[in-house]
């Protein structure tokens, strides 16, 4: 029986980062779709469900914590891993919305990897 892959949204202001991302596990067998903001990260998830997104905290406009309140107010099932550049300033608030995981960048693909093969 083939079982549907996992839909994994990749939320980051950092394209190279976003495409990187979205290349190696699409590779790997996932579904992917992308976002290059918190505003289009929202219309994304507007067009249905996802089961994991990966969420970057410093964007534009719409930030990484808007966006998980959000997901929390609108699809509070979905996975969550926050990955960030900057260490402990938001960590306490995001954890207190709620998420399943939390990477500092810059992290490894097999570190990445393993959290979400946990996560999901």
């Amino acid at each position: 029986m083939a079982t549907t892959p996992s839909k994994v949204l990749v939320v980051d202001d950092e394209v190279e980062v976003t495409y990187a991302l979205q290349h190696y596990f699409q590779r790997k067998g996932y579904e992917m779709v992308t976002a290059f903001d918190g505003a289009q990260a929202m219309a994304q998830l507007e067009q249905g469900p996802v089961d994991l997104v990966l969420l970057d905290v410093m964007m534009p406009e719409v930030n990484g914590v808007e966006v998980l309140k959000y997901l929390r107010a609108q699809r509070p099932e979905t996975r969550v891993i926050v990955i960030t550049a900057f260490d402990d300033e938001y960590q306490p608030i995001i954890e207190r919305i709620g998420v399943h995981g939390f990477l500092h960048k810059p992290f490894g693909i097999e570190q990445l990897t393993q959290t979400i093969e946990t996560v999901l």
